[in-house]
């Protein structure tokens, strides 16, 4: 049974013991081991310059399908065909690569499910290619996702997935862009007003009746400059991860 033990000084001072939540809290805790190293490198963020310097393949990829086992709705295994549309750094000329992942962890790289009669969604990938001769995502951020523009032209969509970031000066690069693109949507239809002026206020888009829309980006004339010059076009170094 609970108890509750009391102090006077000055003020009373009471703690609560309940045996079954400190039971529950025990079990949650192994149930999630989450170790202070794993939650300090949950908040590290890096550049795109450094993701590209820590991958084999840079480029900008259609999904072309995806091939996944899932398991409550998650994809746990499985592989991706990918269409290179605009090469960065590769080894070889490449016009499609296939991105294998297993089972669920921080640096999980799937791509949303995709089959052939589809128009895939677009990113930007950060790979290496696997001593198997598939590839594998970058363990801290694989993909950022790219939109078309009214103008027929790609863009990052801002704000950027995964673990990237911007310095100062390239964050005065992001545009008010207006994207004409499926994938140009967060959320759904069905989400309530409440909850899609929220997710509008975080990322900065607007409410449409198809959910919220992103108005924010990097255009593809700054992709160069954000992978850096010294990244592009280097040798590949195979199984990095």
């Amino acid at each position: 049974m609970p108890f509750v033990r009391c102090m006077a000084v000055l003020t009373i001072v009471c703690w609560y013991y309940p045996a079954a939540a400190q039971q529950a809290a025990g079990t949650a805790a192994v149930d999630n081991p989450i170790t202070e190293s794993e939650s300090q490198a949950a908040e590290i963020k890096v550049l795109i310059s450094e993701l590209a310097a820590s991958s084999d393949l840079v480029a900008i990829a259609r999904v072309a399908y995806t091939n996944y086992e899932y398991r409550r709705g998650f994809a746990v295994d499985g592989y991706a065909d990918l269409q290179i549309l605009i090469p960065y750094k590769t080894e070889t000329v490449v016009d499609r690569v296939r991105v294998r992942e297993s089972g669920l962890h921080s640096g999980e790289c799937y791509f949303p499910p995709t089959f052939p009669s589809q128009e895939g969604a677009r990113f930007l990938v950060f790979l290496s290619r696997h001593p198997d001769g598939d590839y594998r995502g970058n363990p801290v951020t694989c993909k950022l996702g790219v939109l078309v523009t009214d103008r027929h032209g790609y863009a990052i969509r801002y704000p950027l997935d995964g673990k990237a970031r911007l310095t100062v000066e390239q964050q005065d690069w992001i545009e008010d862009i207006n994207f004409n693109d499926p994938n140009a949507f967060a959320g759904s239809a069905e989400m309530t007003p409440g909850r899609k002026a929220a997710l509008a206020e975080q990322i900065d888009g607007i409410v449409t009746e198809q959910g919220v829309k992103y108005t924010k980006g990097l255009p593809v004339t700054r992709f160069s400059q954000l992978i850096g010059q010294e990244n592009i076009l280097r040798p590949s170094r195979e199984g990095r991860y």
